[in-house]
């Protein structure tokens, strides 16, 4: 792990003087890493603030004017470098905390916590280790993140349940999906989202919560149920166009992996300005998921793509849809 001291140092020197925005992506991973921040930095300082953010998206750099430290954890350096240098400009002092491969260089006035060995670990289990609070939220981000198929997380993972009494797949069900519905369910209020989430105080407030989930499972068992009607096949990927009213495809591509291992996935759903937002997974090291989407996405205007070696993501545009699965065809072919 780089960085680890000084991101150590850079939370626990933040004081009472101090004005603090964290700035998290907006899935499980990023909400869970998130939440455990802001609690952190709500004993250090009363003026602290959350924004979730999306790779990609327009960032609203005047809701982070007022703030004098920015914290940014599970977003990709590569994504959001050009966020980073502007915030920079504005004289924010910035700790960076994330798990996606870092390809450029970090300006030096950055604190940057990242992996750098090829492990992966997800970004709220690199949190829990830094502020040491052995907290549940980080067990939740990193299954979240399918974290727990790595082996380096396995005894992270374990340890957790025993110590609970917990088994893997009753978790998953009773916890993060759960979890992971309130994300979906309040996907235009990220505010609201991350209120809820607060009333989580411990393992046993789930119930709290639960009433969001179930819309959210009924949306997600019928695109289960869709993918075996409508998905096709692509050379070697296992392609699926779904359009829900709930942001589900990240969980659904990562559920029909999870029991196919050694299947190639790759779902595409619209977004609201003429593009389209792709996840790819595979379950094991056979393929590399970047390297699919670099080889499809080629010369395609706007396209873009990046992610781990499992999982990766991209966009490309609405009129260039034949085209992307064309080359999905083409590959390895």
């Amino acid at each position: 792990m780089k960085g680890i001291e000084e991101a150590k140092s850079y939370l626990n020197n933040i004081d009472s003087g101090d004005s603090v925005c964290v700035v998290h992506h907006n899935d499980l991973d990023g909400f869970s890493s998130g939440l455990m921040i802001y609690n952190f930095c709500l004993n250090k300082t009363k003026d602290v603030s959350h924004l979730a953010y999306n790779h990609g998206e327009i960032f609203n750099f005047e809701s982070v004017e007022k703030y004098n430290k920015l914290i940014f954890s599970d977003l990709a350096k590569n994504s959001i470098n050009d966020i980073l240098v502007k915030c920079l400009n504005l004289g924010k002092k910035i700790l960076f905390i994330d798990h996606h491969p870092v390809i450029d260089s970090f300006d030096k006035e950055v604190v940057a916590c990242y992996v750098d060995n090829g492990k992966y670990f997800p970004a709220s289990r690199i949190v829990d280790e830094l502020i040491g609070e052995k907290c549940w939220l980080g067990v939740v981000g990193t299954m979240g993140d399918m974290g727990h198929k790595y082996d380096e997380n396995k005894e992270y993972v374990e340890s957790f349940m025993k110590k609970n009494n917990l088994e893997l797949e009753s978790f998953l069900k009773d916890y993060i999906y759960v979890m992971s519905d309130v994300i979906s369910y309040f996907q235009k209020d990220s505010y609201k989202a991350f209120s809820v989430l607060s009333e989580i105080k411990s393992l046993k407030d789930i119930g709290l919560v639960k009433k969001y989930s179930d819309e959210v499972r009924n949306e997600f068992y019928r695109y289960v149920a869709l993918y075996d009607k409508e998905s096709e096949k692509l050379g070697l990927v296992n392609y699926f166009y779904l359009n829900p009213s709930y942001p589900i495809k990240g969980f659904l591509v990562n559920e029909l992996s999870s029991k196919n291992e050694g299947e190639i996935y790759i779902f595409v759903s619209p977004k609201d300005d003429g593009r389209l937002s792709i996840s790819a997974r595979m379950q094991n090291d056979e393929y590399s998921m970047p390297d699919i989407l670099a080889f499809a996405l080629d010369g395609l205007e706007g396209a873009k793509s990046g992610g781990h070696h499992r999982a990766a993501g991209g966009i490309v545009l609405e009129s260039d849809l034949e085209k992307f699965k064309s080359k999905l065809s083409e590959w390895k072919s």
